[in-house]
């Protein structure tokens, strides 16, 4: 929950771009995620890429879809804010400015597993050429209900959101506006829990972001009067 609160006040600066891999340049290419050092029984590949990367590291081992004997392997290492492939030069993006606001609140982290705590949620990750992106598929089995396919450039700030729905709703056409109290009360509870371990500069932005709900201002008056 946290993570999208964060998210939906703070972007991260941005990284260098992603490089070409094999197998991308003239089709778009498709890699699922099959392990992880998270999950305790990460394949070996995982593993050994991990134990070479600043800690705390986690290792995600991504195979191509399809009979593809020519695309390779991905090992993508993430720690903290930061991601990069394995064996390649070039940092990939963990956030994006176009996610933000109630979208952020209602999805989290994007790249988590499973994405918005949802258990039939999964990623998928495509390249054509030199463009990289992110798809977020969605079953409607989390807190804010969200439906449908979320596209993320991997190593820009474009957000597609057009194959994504909430309450039965398009979210350009509705959706948003309708999960709106449910990722408001999300946020709030979000504050009140970060507020013991938050700094003055990260106390200031929760404030900030609450000043936005109206219903929030007992909460905030409550955390700026102390224990």
């Amino acid at each position: 929950m946290w993570a999208g609160f964060a998210l939906a006040v703070a972007c991260a600066s941005d990284p260098s771009p992603a490089p070409v891999l094999p197998g991308a340049e003239t089709e778009t290419r498709t890699w699922r995620r099959v392990g992880s050092t998270a999950d305790g029984a990460a394949p070996a590949a995982a593993t050994t890429a991990a134990a070479r990367c600043a800690s705390p590291c986690v290792a995600e081992l991504w195979e191509p879809t399809g009979r593809t004997p020519d695309v390779p392997s991905i090992v993508l290492l993430r720690s903290g804010s930061t991601m990069r492939a394995a064996d390649r030069r070039g940092v990939w993006r963990t956030t994006w400015r176009g996610l933000s606001g109630t979208l952020a609140l209602c999805l989290g982290d994007p790249l988590a597993t499973p994405p918005a705590g949802d258990p039939a949620g999964f990623r998928l990750l495509h390249a054509r050429s030199d463009s990289w992106a992110w798809s977020v598929h969605l079953s409607g089995a989390n807190p804010c209900g969200l439906d449908g396919q979320i596209e993320l450039d991997a190593h820009g700030h474009r957000v597609r959101t057009h194959g994504l729905r909430a309450a039965t709703l398009p979210w350009a056409e509705g959706g948003r506006e309708a999960v709106v109290p449910v990722a408001r009360r999300m946020a709030r509870d979000a504050a009140e829990d970060r507020w013991p371990e938050a700094d003055e500069a990260e106390r200031a932005r929760i404030i900030a972001a609450l000043a936005k709900d109206p219903e929030a201002a007992p909460l905030v008056r409550r955390l700026e009067a102390g224990p």
